[in-house]
């Protein structure tokens, strides 16, 4: 387990070889693809261009333009732009501030387009535009400069995917603080306990240490059946419920998701722990098929979601990244559209089961590194030894 100290005497992260390394992979798959420029407005593709940090909202408020074989050139919000010169003295004089489209009026937005035609008509680049958001606004106004567009957003999945060696230790952090609450909520899950505040405490434990963009699931009782997600309640837990945690939060930018299930109480009934078991076998089928050169339809294959969307989501898989749930996905869907697993992808794969009979249910999720023969859980929290 890395640290999250920067320290004089041990290398840890290497931002500095990080954000190098991320731009290069956005340039090798621009090249590949004949793309010549990129705008990006999605935060997490600005972030991972730039590795600037701006106002977290996914609105086309600031953005990113990287002409394939030049540095980046950052458009931030202007309220914000003095404290991002600040922190990102590596994009010292590629900062500016943006036009935010998203509330521009229209003369702005055809400034903002005008803009953008003269970046690229300054650095020569006539080939081919992508970009990874679009509005009508937007596309109206870069068409009546004359510039053609394509779709951008495949380019930065496809360069996201494979995490380099310093994302990877972020990953590792990240998921690793989540056992922090974790412990905490073991500690807390009492009777008479109300669920807001197993998750208040779990959240100030993570803000202390550095986490931020909380938020996640917290489930106890008939919540865990039918499956109870994004609420804030004030139920009290009672003696014999489950209790379902889905701990997702950043780190560093890097994403966590990842999921156990608790017991209120000493001791599971026999229908708790067939349900459990069940659950946690049925999680690794899927697992024990990620491996190189096997696909996401391998590990689809082994659940049985419906094909009617039904269920969509309660046995699914994702990358981890800097979003929590990123390319490539894994669901019924991958059956029909595989996606090939690669050495250094990052997986969070999760799978639900519930008892209509004890009106309760069970969801597990693991965090794992594919590696160049399998796969390594990096999620590393003890399953309830009450349930097993």
């Amino acid at each position: 387990m890395y640290g999250q100290w920067a320290l004089d005497w041990q290398e840890q992260v290497n931002f500095d070889r990080m954000r190098k390394e991320r731009l290069e992979k956005v340039r090798e798959v621009m090249r590949k693809r004949d793309l010549e420029a990129i705008i990006a407005f999605l935060p997490d593709n600005i972030r991972y261009i730039t590795g600037a940090r701006g106002i977290a909202v996914p609105k086309v408020w600031r953005y990113c333009v990287l002409v394939r074989e030049e540095e980046p050139i950052l458009f931030e919000l202007g309220g914000d732009m003095g404290r991002v010169k600040e922190n990102a003295p590596w994009l010292e004089g590629r900062i500016f501030p943006s036009i935010p489209v998203h509330f521009a009026s229209n003369e702005g937005t055809k400034a903002w387009a005008k803009a953008i035609k003269e970046i690229l008509e300054r650095s020569k680049a006539k080939g081919k535009l992508g970009l990874d958001s679009v509005s009508f606004r937007v596309m109206k106004a870069l068409e009546a400069e004359g510039l053609s567009f394509v779709d951008g957003g495949p380019i930065m999945m496809e360069a996201r995917v494979i995490k380099t060696q310093d994302e990877l230790k972020c990953l590792r952090i990240s998921v690793g603080t989540a056992e922090v609450a974790f412990a905490i909520a073991t500690e807390m899950i009492k009777p008479g306990v109300r669920d807001c505040d197993v998750q208040a405490e779990m959240s100030r434990a993570l803000n202390s240490i550095g986490c931020e963009t909380l938020f996640g699931v917290f489930a106890s009782g008939e919540h865990t059946n039918p499956y109870w997600r994004c609420f804030l309640t004030d139920r009290r837990i009672r003696k014999g419920d489950l209790v379902i945690i889905d701990k997702v939060h950043y780190y560093n930018g890097y994403g966590c998701d990842y999921v156990r299930t608790f017991l209120c109480g000493d001791k599971a009934t026999p229908a708790q722990k067939d349900l459990y078991k069940k659950c946690l076998d049925y999680l690794y089928e899927g697992i024990n098929q990620v491996k190189p050169g096997n696909t996401t339809g391998d590990v689809a294959q082994k659940w049985r979601e419906p094909e009617d969307y039904t269920e969509c989501t309660l046995d699914f898989g994702h990358g981890l990244g800097l979003d929590t749930h990123e390319y490539p996905f894994i669901s019924f869907m991958s059956k029909k559209e595989p996606v090939e697993l690669k050495p250094n992808m990052v997986l969070a794969l999760e799978v639900y089961m519930g008892d209509q009979e004890i009106r309760q249910g069970v969801r597990l999720e693991e965090n794992l590194i594919v590696t160049e023969k399998g796969y390594e859980i990096i999620s590393l929290y003890p399953f309830e030894e009450k349930l097993l």
